[in-house]
């Protein structure tokens, strides 16, 4: 072979041997990045797994926080997670008292890191965080080609990777209604007005069925809430949408948008049928022959043709009392005295409770009656607004039932039932200082909730 010939060849094979080393060096790093992309895809189905079972977790809890249980709630979210399993067929576990937070959930409030509270006080909320990390109840998710990164220095191997999720959940509706506004249309349906209106309903929650006025110049309001004014309940559940609450979101309580309808509890319950009121009670004017009111005196249950418009000391017994003409009528400085009762508002009759002497009305007692529990039900054909202004001497206990009237709240400290419901209700008005206080007990519960991931 010719010396040029010789060269060629050596030329020729060194470059052969470089091509080589490039080939192994670029499928060495193909290797590595389908490692990468394994472990990494490892990793994500990890965390979309861990994230199903948080989910999981928190809606389990969330059906059932609103009873109060929380041992019950707290294991129901441990019992749904350990059904999930994460990429190496493990359970996903708890730890009860770290990964399980049973609190209150505040959706209007802005700053998320405000929004979900941890109590065990009135919890309408579950939150989960499972982990996959070292020293919780999983391990870290382990890696299989991150720890041959240590055959290639100045690398350094990856055994394992954290992982973690987050879930809260939230139950509305199921804590029972101390004050329902019945009206799917008003504009609004709830209004606060008052510098220093506090609406306070103890025990319960506030539903509002309003989804805003419609048309040219409606208020499109589900609630209107004045500044100053203040709402203390569990929660406040709107139909209405976020964008249909004008004036002021309180901080607290919870209040829920978009909730669904709830139907009027009472819808079923049927007035006294006109053949049992027996004999017209009221009292006849000796001159011209016509039926009069009752102003003051001592009374039994019956039909009032005329109705109550009382300004003297007036007293009632026990029973169910129907009333037309003036309905219920009580103003003055006389005081007003009707325990276990029931006013039935029928006819032309309105309700007005505007007296300065001591009022008090409680509820019927009778619980072989479907009436059992009722205050005062005005007719669902009598459309007349209801006011009711007091003072701290007036005392109302039971369900005040103005099915399809507006009602007028206003004065100072009134002890307002145990549960009001009204077409639509306005709470103070003309610079007042008005405190409502319905002091709920659990009654005319309407069953059912919503459950829903919030984060």
């Amino acid at each position: 072979m010719s010396d040029k010939a010789n060269s060629k060849y050596r030329q020729n094979h060194f470059r052969s041997g470089i091509a080589l080393v490039w080939t192994a060096i670029v499928l060495l790093v193909l290797i590595l990045f389908v490692g990468l992309a394994l472990d990494s895809a490892k990793v994500y189905l990890a965390a979309n797994q861990l994230q199903n079972a948080a989910d999981a977790a928190a809606l389990a809890g969330a059906q059932i926080v609103t009873a109060g249980n929380n041992t019950n709630t707290r294991q129901r979210a441990y019992d749904l997670a350990s059904a999930n399993y994460y990429v190496d067929g493990s359970s996903v576990l708890l730890n009860k008292d770290r990964d399980i937070a049973i609190g209150l959930y505040f959706p209007q409030r802005t700053d998320p890191t405000r929004r979900f509270e941890p109590t065990d006080v009135n919890a309408n909320a579950v939150k989960v965080v499972p982990k996959c990390i070292t020293g919780q109840a999983n391990p870290p998710v382990s890696l299989n080609f991150g720890p041959i990164l240590r055959i290639l220095p100045p690398f350094v191997g990856i055994d394992n990777a954290n992982v973690d999720a987050n879930a809260i959940a939230v139950s509305i509706g199921g804590k029972g209604a101390g004050l329902i506004v019945l009206d799917p249309h008003g504009a609004p349906g709830l209004e606060l007005d008052g510098t220093t209106t506090t609406l306070m309903v103890n025990n319960g929650a506030i539903q509002v069925n309003s989804l805003g006025g419609v048309g040219p110049g409606k208020n499109d309001a589900s609630v209107w809430n004045s500044a100053g004014s203040n709402i203390t309940a569990q929660e406040i559940d709107i139909c209405g949408a976020l964008d249909t609450y004008k004036g002021t979101i309180p901080d607290e309580p919870p209040v829920f948008f978009g909730v669904p309808y709830m139907p009027d509890p009472l819808r079923n319950l049927v007035p006294p049928p006109s053949s049992s009121w027996g004999p017209d009670l009221s009292p006849i004017d000796p001159h011209n022959g016509k039926r009069l009111p009752l102003t003051s005196g001592h009374y039994g249950p019956g039909y009032y043709s005329a109705g109550i418009s009382g300004s003297g000391d007036l007293t009632l017994d026990a029973g169910i009392y129907i009333l037309d003409g003036a309905g219920l009528q009580i103003g003055g400085n006389g005081n007003f005295t009707a325990l276990s009762v029931m006013f039935y508002i029928t006819g032309s009759g309105s309700v007005n409770l505007t007296g300065t002497g001591n009022l008090t009305i409680t509820e019927f007692n009778d619980s072989s009656s479907i009436y059992n529990g009722m205050a005062i039900f005005q007719d669902r054909e009598n459309y007349n607004d209801a006011t009711i202004k007091g003072t701290n001497a007036m005392n109302l206990t039971g369900t005040l039932y103005f099915p399809k009237n507006h009602v007028n709240l206003s004065g100072s400290s009134i002890s307002l039932g145990i549960q009001l419901i009204a077409w639509t209700l306005k709470v103070g008005g003309g610079g007042s200082n008005t405190d409502l206080i319905i002091n709920y007990d659990g009654r005319n519960f309407t069953p059912g909730f919503t459950s829903f991931l919030v984060e």
